[in-house]
């Protein structure tokens, strides 16, 4: 069975449990938990995150 691609709103919920502790996650680090949460394949979970960004659910941080 193939893994569908992550919604908006679960990649969003899957950064909320990563950021739970008030640090910035890293792209890669979101990738990875994509990638568990939902078996999902690394380039899918990219275009999860972009879809998620592009639909403002969630948004880059500026690094300073």
């Amino acid at each position: 069975m193939w893994a569908r691609r992550p919604t908006p709103t679960e990649v969003a919920a899957i950064l909320s449990d990563l950021d739970a502790t008030g640090s910035k996650v890293t792209v890669p680090a979101l990738v990875a938990a994509l990638r568990r949460e939902t078996g999902c394949s690394r380039a899918t979970a990219y275009r999860a995150l972009s879809d998620a960004l592009a639909s403002g659910e969630i948004q880059r941080a500026n690094a300073s």
